[in-house]
């Protein structure tokens, strides 16, 4: 799989990175970003990339680096089972605990780690849920007990979604609809990018970056001209 980053001013390709097919789109991304920035010292100051490119920890680092991140917009949010959702749920600082709307605490039980996720996971007790007359409206059929996960990166995600909709948002996604998209398609079409002719990821590799060079040798002929 070929991962592509262009420059928004002229279309020139500026970095190619290959991965097996497994790989998912945004594992190589920071890895990338870090390059693009240190090794050949780009001021980077915004990206738009991909939905699957909006993880929190993306999300995370690129406010940290000063990059703005613009990802399509989400077409919905957490779906819960229950009519009780998580704005029924006043955090406590002190405690470090949720209080759902029957009085009890939910308290911090354990941390999920994914690739691009932590979540700090809060569950009631059981008791207090077998309890409680609100269960009904607090707890899907199969649930025994209220749980809440919070990203730790959450804030960072929220404010890339602050940009949805916004007037940069959508030129930012419409130069990556001209220019990334594009490359590909012309890549495919004329720079021998449909399908490759030897086997292995270094093959792979020098056959992308050819592609790519082939490409970038047209545009900067047209920008110097």
């Amino acid at each position: 799989m070929s991962h592509q980053s262009v420059d928004s001013r002229h279309g020139i390709i500026v970095d190619v990175e290959v991965t097996p097919g497994n790989v998912n789109d945004s594992h190589p991304y920071l890895e990338r970003i870090e390059y693009m920035r240190n090794h050949l010292g780009l001021p980077i100051e915004a990206a738009g990339a991909d939905k699957a490119y909006g993880k929190s920890l993306i999300c995370r680092r690129l406010q940290e680096m000063g990059i703005r991140l613009y990802t399509p917009r989400v077409a919905s949010g957490i779906h819960y089972q229950a009519e009780f959702t998580r704005k029924e749920f006043q955090y406590e600082e002190e405690t470090d605990s949720f209080v759902c709307p029957g009085g009890k605490h939910l308290l911090l039980r354990s941390l999920e780690r994914e690739e691009y996720n932590i979540c700090r996971v809060y569950r009631a007790d059981k008791e207090d849920c077998q309890s409680c007359a609100m269960s009904s409206r607090c707890l899907s059929a199969q649930a025994q007990k209220r749980t809440l996960r919070v990203n730790i990166f959450e804030e960072a995600v929220k404010k890339c979604r602050e940009r949805e909709g916004t007037a940069m948002h959508t030129h930012i996604l419409n130069m990556r609809q001209i220019w990334c998209e594009g490359s590909f398609a012309a890549q495919k079409a004329r720079h021998n990018l449909r399908s490759l002719y030897r086997r292995g990821q270094e093959a792979a590799e020098a056959h992308c970056l050819l592609s790519a060079m082939a490409l970038n040798m047209k545009r900067m002929v047209k920008c110097l001209g």
